[in-house]
């Protein structure tokens, strides 16, 4: 697969997929330790998703207030922080499926 990106675009990847892989593994370790239920692993998805969708959307936004006159920051030719809205749209699915689905 190809990547195409501009300026600092191709952070985004990492940015997302790494603060929702620590994220995930420190809510699993924290329900493990503490012996928390079950029911509330989903409300911690809901919360590392969030927090990823946060700082990549304020990473973009702070790239493109700062950017020369011209310079973007784009990944498959979409804005940086724009990659942040199906990361808040999983938020929100696993925020729904934990308030309805009990």
């Amino acid at each position: 697969m190809v990547v195409i990106w501009r300026g600092w675009g191709f952070l985004t990847i990492p940015l997302i997929g790494g603060v929702i892989f620590a994220g995930l593994f420190a809510a699993l370790w924290v329900t493990e330790t503490l012996h928390l239920p079950d029911w509330t692993k989903i409300y911690e998805f809901a919360a590392v998703f969030l927090i990823a969708g946060i700082i990549n959307w304020k990473l973009g936004r702070y790239l493109h207030r700062t950017a020369i006159p011209g310079e973007r920051h784009d990944l498959f030719f979409i804005r940086m922080e724009y990659w942040s809205v199906p990361v808040f749209l999983a938020a929100a699915v696993f925020l729904a499926s934990g308030l309805y689905g009990q």
